[in-house]
């Protein structure tokens, strides 16, 4: 049976079924009467038992390499089950069998829940990209808004945005919260540049007038210095 990757990292909780099978399955193979057969059923055991955890092994390393989490678990037990066929044919035995199957059941459990987990952890990062990129789009359009009142609904939309990634599980709440309070704090800062660009003096005017809503003392601060620096060299 070919394996599914390389550089495999066997599970310390699966790799330590293999040591115990000696006694314990010999012990119960025990009952044949036949030295020979009780040895040959025990290597037995042990050979498919150290090969099926590597296979487990490998198909965790595939997991981590699929970029692809949407197969991600059809594709596990898929395989999973094609393993199992291998070596059910290999092991001709039923007492033998019986017992590698038991051993294959709950590697094959354990596995499967790191491989949700992976397809999990896959398919948030997939989301997070996208919200990036919708993100990025709402903030080109803050930032180009002819007026503030534009830019503000902007911003009100976005951050209506940020809040269904929470509830959709694409970010905590912790997480979301910190993402609106980013988004918004550069959106704004963002936005009053672009007008301190354009015309320095009548921004500053806006400023010191207390508009631009949503801006924190310190951004307004800097910002009025900004702008008051601007149109002074615009003097010049």
């Amino acid at each position: 049976m070919a394996p599914y990757g390389t550089g495999v990292r066997i599970d310390p909780g699966t790799a330590a079924i293999v040591p115990r099978a000696a006694g314990q399955f010999g012990a119960t193979l025990a009952g044949s009467g036949e030295p020979f057969l009780q040895q040959r059923r025990v290597n037995q055991l042990s050979e498919h038992s150290l090969q099926a955890t590597k296979e487990f092994a490998d198909l965790t390393a595939w997991a981590e390499q699929n970029p692809d989490f949407k197969t991600l678990e059809p594709e596990y037990k898929k395989r999973v089950a094609e393993i199992q066929q291998a070596h059910r044919k290999e092991i001709k035995d039923p007492a033998v069998w019986r017992m590698f199957h038991d051993d294959f059941q709950r590697m094959s459990i354990r596995t499967g829940l790191k491989i949700e987990d992976i397809a999990r952890e896959k398919e948030i990062g997939s989301h997070r990209a996208d919200a990036k990129v919708r993100l990025d789009e709402y903030n080109n359009i803050i930032t180009s808004a002819q007026d503030f009142d534009t830019a503000a609904r902007a911003v009100t939309q976005a951050r209506a945005y940020i809040a269904g990634l929470a509830s959709s599980g694409t970010y905590t709440e912790e997480e979301a919260q910190a993402l609106e309070h980013s988004f918004t704090h550069t959106a704004h800062v963002n936005f009053v540049k672009r007008e301190i660009y354009e015309d320095p003096e009548a921004t500053l005017e806006r400023l010191e007038a207390g508009e631009y809503e949503g801006l924190d003392e310190a951004d307004r601060t800097d910002l009025m210095e900004t702008a008051r620096s601007q149109a002074e060299a615009d003097e010049k």
